[in-house]
C-alpha cells in the first residue's frame, strides 16, 4: 500500500500540541495519584525529560508506561473517573479499537494518523499513549518466540483494518495465518502469549516499536522508580534510566543530525472542534 507523506508539525502548532498533551498528562497524573497507580516515562518522552527537561523540541507525542497490573487498574478507573474533557480509547470503550495499548484523548480536538484512525474510529482526538510493561524470563529464545507472535498479532490487526498490506507485515506467512482468526480470538491469543513464561527476571514492553533486545530491562534496573521532571510535571522514571536509554539510543545525550529531527506528522490536526489549524493539504 502506498504511504502518505506528511509535512512536519512545527512552530506554534507544535507548541500548542505539546500544551494539550501536557494537559492530558496532568489528568492521568491526577487519577494515578488518587488511586496509587504507578506510571513512568518511556522512549522518546523519557529521553526528552533527561536531555531537554521536557519534550524533545521536534517531537510530537508523549508516551508513558505502566506495569500490567496498574495498566489494567487504570483502564477500569479511567472509564469511570476521567474528567468529561477526556476519553480513554481502548477495546472496552470502542469495539473497533485494535491497538494493544491505550490512548487518553482530549475531546473536541483532532489528530488523525494514517495507521490508527479511520472511518470506524469513534474518537480522533489529540492523545497520550500508555503502554503496558510486562514481566518475562531470561531465556532469549522463548522471548523471541513470544515477541514474534505478539507483534505479528498486532500486524494482523493492521492487515484486517487495511492499514497495511500483508507484504508489509513483519512476518507475512505467520500474519497470513493469524488474519484468518476473528479479532476476539486474536486478542485472547495475544494476551496468552504475554502471560506465557511470566517470570520476574525482566520487564519488557512487548508492543513497543524497538527490537526485543532493546525493550528488555533487568528487574533491578526498574525499581524503585525515581522522580523526574517533564516540563512542569513531576513524573517517574526507571531507577537505572540511563541504562535503559543507552540500550535504546546509544549515546543518548548526543543530538541527531538536523535531517533526522523529524516527528510523526498527521493527516489532520485541530485544537478546537470544527477549526483546522493544519489544513488537509498537508497530505501530498
Amino acid at each position: 500500500m502506498g504511504k502518505k507523506i506528511y509535512k512536519e508539525i512545527e512552530g506554534k502548532t507544535l507548541e500548542e500540541l505539546h500544551n494539550v498533551e501536557l494537559e492530558i498528562l496532568r489528568e492521568i497524573d491526577r487519577i494515578c495519584k488518587k488511586h496509587h497507580i504507578e506510571y513512568f516515562l518511556v522512549g522518546g518522552t523519557l529521553l526528552g525529560a533527561v536531555r531537554h527537561g521536557g519534550f524533545i523540541p521536534w517531537d510530537d507525542d508523549l508516551d508513558i508506561g505502566m506495569f500490567r497490573g496498574d495498566y489494567e487498574k487504570f483502564i477500569d478507573i479511567a472509564i469511570r473517573e476521567l474528567d468529561d474533557k477526556y476519553f480513554i480509547h481502548c477495546m472496552k470503550t470502542d469495539k473497533h479499537y485494535w491497538l494493544p495499548f491505550i490512548k487518553v484523548k482530549k475531546n473536541n480536538t483532532t489528530f488523525i494518523e494514517q495507521l490508527t484512525s479511520g472511518k470506524d474510529s469513534i474518537h480522533d482526538g489529540i492523545f497520550v499513549d500508555i503502554f503496558p510493561i510486562d514481566n518475562t524470563g531470561a531465556n532469549y529464545n522463548i522471548n523471541r518466540i513470544k515477541g514474534l507472535f505478539i507483534r505479528n498479532i498486532s500486524d494482523s490487526y493492521l492487515v484486517k483494518e487495511k492499514k497495511i498490506s500483508l507484504k508489509e507485515a513483519r512476518h507475512p506467512v505467520l500474519c497470513g495465518i493469524l488474519i484468518c482468526l476473528p479479532k476476539k480470538c486474536l486478542v485472547s491469543l495475544q494476551y496468552k502469549f504475554i502471560k506465557w513464561y511470566d517470570k520476574d527476571d525482566y520487564a519488557i514492553g512487548w508492543v513497543g516499536v524497538y527490537h526485543i533486545k532493546k525493550e528488555l530491562l533487568k528487574k533491578e534496573y526498574v525499581k524503585p522508580l525515581i522522580d523526574i521532571k517533564f516540563e512542569d510535571v513531576t513524573c517517574k522514571a526507571f531507577y537505572k534510566y540511563k541504562e535503559y536509554l543507552k540500550n535504546i539510543y546509544g549515546d543518548y545525550m548526543k543530538l541527531p543530525p538536523v535531517s533526522e529531527r523529524v516527528n510523526h506528522g498527521a493527516v489532520e490536526i485541530s485544537f478546537k472542534k470544527g477549526k483546522d489549524l493544519i489544513s488537509k493539504d498537508m497530505v501530498k
